[in-house]
Order: structure tokens, then C-alpha cells, then sequence
């Protein structure tokens, strides 16, 4: 099977892109490596020897953007959200190199040929990590290994209900990540290597912070488990931190663009 799809690739790349399109190419792929029985209104089935444990979806965050808006009670947050998860029926076990892809989609949103978790952020006002979020849109992408692990990433952009005043000079907001419609029983979500760099606020997002006259003190991912009248959920939170910066005053251009 690798040998065939790799000569197949080599002539593809010689074709005429006017007849062959990437969006085509890309299909091929799916229906030579997803295989014919694979049913994605259905959860991947258990990983061996965890035939009791809901399917665990690890999570990773690099965060670009954060900025406050106390006019409009909200955080705006932006970066990369990424998922990982195991699917067994997309395992190749004729390929010898587990770790190596078979199958990169362009876009894990429109109309995705495998499972991929209901995931959404629960304190968000525009809809992150759905179809219908105009920032998520043409801005992910999944890869699948040959061992039938699967990656999806989203660019994104959220912007987060957190209420506070323009007096306030600590503050705390959250971003709070959970499934839809499964429950914990069935979806786990849990930090990647929780010990280890799982999230990161880069040099970019604490510069635009300062800029919008706040400073960050502390960001604190947690692996949490919520009760509601319809379920118990499982859930990643991130908690932010801030500290107003003295003699700082939100400019309004911050504020401008968080109307927008």
C-alpha cells in the first residue's frame, strides 16, 4: 500500500495542476487511506488494554495574542489550539515506521472525511473550534500516523466572557475547553504532558499586554470535571492572571479593535 500511494504521488506531481487540484489529490489520499468501512459519526473505538477508558483528547496551546477590554468585558486570546487523539481504525500496520504520516488534511472543519471531537470553548462569544467560527475557517489542518494517532490544529482567535470593571487592578479570565455533547465517560480532555511546556504564552502576546497596560503574573492550565444538570463533562481550563500596570491607562485603540 505505501509503495503504491508514493508512486501514485510521483506521478501526480507531474501532472498538470489545472487537471489535478490539491483539494482532488488530497481526497484521493483519503479514500485510498481511510478504509472503506470507516463510519465518523462514531467515536474511534478503545485503544487496546483501555477498553473501559473514554477516548482521551491531549491538548496544547501557543498563545500570540491576549488583551483586555473592560468596556466590553472580554478577553480577546489568539493563537494555536491543538488536539491529539488515537483513532485504532486509522492504523496502517503494513507501514514499519509508526511514527510517520500517511494522511495530512487541509482543513479539519469542511466536510472531514474522519472523527474528529465535538470540542468548543464554553465562555467564548464567537464560536471557536466550529464550523460556523469565521476564524477557524481555512485555518487548521489534520495529520494522521501510520499508528493511527491523529493531530488536528486551529488557528484561532476567542474572544473570552470575562467580567471585570475599569477599576479592577488584579484580574483573573479563563478559557474553558470541553465537548459538546459527550460526556466524560466518553471524551477525556487532559493537558498534553501536563508537567512539560503544554501551554505557552509567547514574547508577542506578553508585549501586546503591556501595550494594552496590563502585565501577566501567572497562567495556570488545569485538567478539570464539571456537574451539570444534563452530565458530567470533562475539561481543560487555562487561568489568567493579570495585574493592572501603574500609571497605565487601556488605550483606545485596544478597545476599538475588540468591538470588531
Amino acid at each position: 500500500m505505501k509503495v503504491f500511494i508514493l508512486t501514485l504521488l510521483a506521478l501526480l506531481s507531474l501532472t498538470d495542476a489545472r487537471h489535478f487540484s490539491y483539494k482532488a489529490r488530497e481526497q484521493w489520499l483519503a479514500q485510498e487511506t481511510i478504509p472503506s468501512n470507516y463510519d465518523k459519526r462514531f467515536r474511534p473505538p478503545p485503544v487496546s488494554g483501555q477498553e473501559d477508558a473514554p477516548v482521551k483528547i491531549n491538548v496544547t496551546m501557543y498563545i500570540q495574542e491576549l488583551s483586555i477590554c473592560p468596556h466590553h468585558q472580554q478577553m480577546v486570546m489568539g493563537g494555536y489550539f491543538r488536539q491529539f487523539w488515537v483513532d485504532p481504525r486509522l492504523a496502517m500496520t503494513e507501514v514499519e515506521d509508526k511514527d510517520e504520516t500517511i494522511l495530512t488534511l487541509g482543513d479539519m472543519f469542511v466536510d472531514t472525511p474522519i472523527w474528529i471531537p465535538d470540542t468548543f470553548v464554553v465562555n467564548s462569544k464567537n464560536g471557536l473550534l466550529s464550523e460556523d467560527a469565521p476564524e477557524t475557517k481555512g485555518r487548521s489542518f489534520l495529520r494522521v500516523k501510520a499508528d493511527g494517532s491523529v493531530l488536528g490544529s486551529t488557528r484561532f482567535r476567542s474572544k473570552l466572557i470575562c467580567p471585570m470593571s475599569k477599576k479592577d487592578k488584579e484580574l483573573t479570565c479563563s478559557f474553558h475547553v470541553e465537548s459538546f455533547a459527550s460526556r466524560a465517560t466518553e471524551l477525556s480532555y487532559v493537558w498534553k504532558d501536563f508537567e512539560a511546556d503544554s501551554m505557552i504564552v509567547s514574547d508577542q502576546a506578553i508585549e501586546l499586554l503591556k501595550n494594552n497596560g496590563w502585565k501577566l503574573v501567572e497562567s495556570t492550565p488545569i485538567n478539570d470535571y464539571v456537574e451539570l444538570a444534563v452530565g458530567n463533562y470533562s475539561r481543560v481550563s487555562l487561568n489568567i492572571k493579570l495585574e493592572k500596570i501603574e500609571g497605565e491607562e487601556e488605550s483606545d485603540e485596544s478597545s476599538e479593535e475588540m468591538k470588531i
